[in-house]
């Protein structure tokens, strides 16, 4: 019941804003569900204005961690080039926490499909096991000849369990 009226809350809020341009107090309330987040249908409602609004909740150090996590989530809703920039910048830059690196290239993988193969397959090398396991894992969405030749080469070199089991489950052809 709970769930079923933040549910409707979350689709008036994202209804009733896409008439207008997204402010930063919805898309910060969007974020901020504890149990269930926004549809893909309730980001896009908003349009492609939120990108500039998701990249500086990101940006914000004040703003808690989970909430910054989800604003890279969300931000796989919106394939624009300005997003995919945005992501591939924070997969690259130097300090960003593991966590953060892994959700955004999940979400390029997500967002951007066959054209994100070549830049996630480069974090298969990554010293963490936990941005490893996150490329595995986008890389495994992709049936593309070059994501699973990706995972095909790693797989032998893998000195990661989890890792490992990530790139066997990703190679696993679809079961129906």
């Amino acid at each position: 019941m709970i769930r079923s009226l933040l549910a409707l809350s979350m689709f008036l809020t994202a209804a009733e804003t896409a008439a207008q341009a997204p402010n930063t107090d919805v898309v910060r309330r969007m974020l901020g569900a504890i149990d269930s987040g926004p549809s893909a249908l309730e980001w896009q409602a908003l349009g492609p204005e939120t990108v500039p609004l998701l990249e500086a909740i990101y940006r914000d150090t004040t703003v808690p961690a989970h909430v910054r996590f989800q604003a890279l989530s969300a931000l796989r809703h919106f394939p624009t080039p300005e997003t995919r920039a945005f992501l591939l910048t924070v997969a690259r830059e130097s300090g960003q926490s593991d966590l953060h690196i892994r959700q955004a290239l999940t979400s390029l993988g997500h967002a951007f499909g066959d054209s994100a193969v070549t830049d996630v397959s480069t974090f298969m090398a990554h010293t963490s096991s936990v941005v490893r396991e996150g490329a595995a894992l986008s890389l495994g969405r992709n049936p593309s000849a070059l994501a699973q030749r990706t995972l095909r080469a790693r797989l032998p070199v893998e000195p990661s369990p989890v890792v490992r089991m990530a790139i066997e489950r990703a190679l696993q052809p679809v079961r129906r």
